[in-house]
């Protein structure tokens, strides 16, 4: 497909109102092109079979004669191929959300249970959409406007793995056997603190794919506005830093899975977070599955979707002062 479609609103905080932006704007641009690094990583070789493991795990911890692919796992593949082409074709409206207060959560998918067939998922406003936190998305902006293109790319990277970790794993489960409000409970990560009634199958595939959970601890030598240091924590909530190449390498859709590091372990007491400014305690899932079960609002949507070519969309993360212009 040489072309891509989004749909992109905004609401500002304390406001339920949405407003559309379209190409030509850099939120726009910026939020297509880190969708399209994020699908790009789940279209990959290691993501498909990443995207079937969380299929088949989601299938065998869901509740008593509750059953999809049977167990077998060239269904549970056949049916991410069938995932992952309509998710590029037909991408959830996004909603840059000033209602997000905590900027260590990058985004979300509000979760809810759908009616209808799989084949019309895709079509169905009850699914849901990629809420960005605004704040981040704003300082995006402002790292491309002020000419710090490596930041810029670094925040193109996390919106993209937050991406495949709301799509790949949350939009996924909520697409099979007619949608499921929440992860079944046993799919979890040792180390990272639960809601008892539901798992985190987010970070299940980031620990599968990518090698570790994905997380951004503030650099003290930087200014506010910054993307953060990209870190991963292991099975043992032990933190290791990502080369910073990685990053680049991503931005030219070069992708090793799982993702190189550098240096020796660390204690993530030890890093700050980026929201708070204290020394970081272990991350407290449940404060993000609780704000992902919030019942999307499908009314609300303009479901606007503007067309840009893919050629111009891949450009973005080196140059991100030419803004994509939509195509008929």
């Amino acid at each position: 497909m040489s072309h891509r479609k989004f749909s992109i609103e905004e609401r500002k905080p304390g406001s339920f109102n949405h407003s559309h932006h379209g190409p030509n704007t850099e939120i726009y641009t910026y939020i297509a092109s880190a969708i399209n690094i994020g699908c790009a990583m789940m279209s990959h070789g290691d993501g498909r079979r990443a995207l079937t493991k969380i299929a088949l795990d989601s299938e065998a911890n869901a509740p008593p004669g509750t059953s999809f692919f049977n167990k077998d796992k060239a269904a549970a593949s056949q049916y991410v191929d069938w995932f992952i082409d309509n998710l590029i074709l037909k991408f959830p409206t996004v909603l840059v959300d000033g209602h997000i207060a905590d900027v260590d959560i990058m985004g979300y998918h509000p979760r809810g249970t759908w009616h209808g067939s799989v084949k019309e998922f895709f079509l169905s406003n009850e699914r849901g959409g990629i809420h960005f936190n605004a704040s981040r998305v704003y300082d995006m902006v402002a790292a491309a406007r002020n000419g710090k293109d490596q930041r810029f790319r670094d925040f193109q990277f996390a919106f993209a793995t937050m991406v495949v970790h709301e799509c790949g794993a949350h939009l996924l489960i909520t697409s099979i056997g007619g949608g499921r409000k929440d992860t079944p409970k046993d799919m979890i990560i040792p180390g990272y603190r639960q809601l008892p009634d539901i798992g985190e199958s987010g970070r299940v595939l980031e620990m599968g794919l990518f090698g570790g959970c994905m997380e951004y601890y503030r650099c003290p030598k930087q200014e506010n506005g910054q993307a953060g240091v990209i870190h991963q924590i292991d099975s043992q909530a032990i933190a290791w830093k990502i080369d910073p190449r990685v990053i680049n390498d991503a931005c030219q859709y070069k992708f090793q899975f799982p993702f190189r590091r550098v240096g020796g372990a660390i204690d993530p007491k030890t890093l700050q977070s980026m929201g708070r400014g204290v020394r970081c305690q272990r991350l407290d899932e449940g404060q993000r599955a609780l704000l992902a079960s919030q019942k999307p609002k499908p009314d609300a949507w303009l479901h606007i979707r503007c067309k840009v070519k893919l050629g111009d969309v891949r450009k973005v993360p080196f140059r991100p002062r030419i803004l994509l212009n939509s195509t008929v």
